[in-house]
């Protein structure tokens, strides 16, 4: 969904009564809908992209996503780094209807359960040194023995009325690299950031990252802004050297 402002509004006012109207209304929405508001600027658009080819496509997105781009994230000036696979990895829970059905259970409670088991909440603050710290609990599920090992109800657990396996999500899209499985990183800059200087920071990481990949996996420029904002800038820099009258 699409908003058009008339010229000369505040974006920033609008965009805080977009979110504000949208989250008026979100209760009655479904329960799993993520709505998220965004700003359409020039820099929510990718002004580097690369490849990380060479390996097995789950292994690279993981890579990608949690080794990688943390490591992008910080150059100063990015705004955001999203990461793309065609495999991404994930536990499945194959439910056995007949036996959910002979414990008088079914799909909702199963889901339930895991739901409320694999959770990070806060539960509580501690105060020390003029500063608050937040205690946090972490349940989250790991491995697929954590998910088997949740309770269901009277000591049932998750692996005794489902499979619990490794699996990939459904294939909605297809990332490849020279007709080979890749991960694909897409590098946005914050709003006033500098784009030059944001790919050539990126470029030295790149290069210090090269030698800590796994043997055959590697990572490949294949879209750069920056060097189209400095192919336009020698091309005016050229042409102004032409005008220029021939002193005397």
């Amino acid at each position: 969904m699409q908003i058009t402002f008339a010229p000369g509004t505040d974006m920033t006012y609008a965009l805080q009564l977009v979110r504000a109207r949208v989250a008026q209304v979100a209760g009655g929405l479904p329960p799993d809908l993520d709505i998220e508001v965004e700003r359409l600027t020039p820099s929510l658009f990718p002004i580097l992209s690369y490849n990380l080819e060479g390996g097995d496509a789950a292994a690279l997105y993981d890579l990608a996503r949690y080794e990688i781009k943390p490591v992008l994230s910080r150059v100063p000036g990015v705004g955001r780094v999203d990461v793309q696979g065609s495999d991404i990895r994930e536990i499945e829970v194959i439910a056995d209807p007949a036996r959910l059905a002979g414990q008088g259970l079914d799909y909702g409670d199963l889901a339930d359960a895991i739901r409320q088991a694999i959770t990070v909440q806060a539960v509580g603050r501690v105060a020390q040194d003029y500063r608050q710290y937040l205690i946090v609990t972490d349940q989250e599920a790991h491995t697929v023995d954590d998910i088997g090992a949740v309770v269901v109800r009277n000591g049932l657990r998750v692996r005794d009325l489902a499979a619990v396996q490794l699996g990939t999500e459904d294939h909605v899209r297809i990332i490849a690299g020279d007709g080979k499985p890749a991960a694909l990183l897409n590098i946005t800059r914050q709003i006033g950031g500098n784009s030059v200087a944001i790919a050539d920071s990126v470029a030295r990481i790149v290069a210090t990252l090269a030698p800590t990949l796994p043997p055959g996996v590697h990572l490949k420029a294949v879209y750069d802004q920056a060097a189209l904002v400095r192919e336009a800038v020698r091309s005016v820099r050229d042409a102004s050297l032409r005008s220029r009258p021939a002193s005397t």
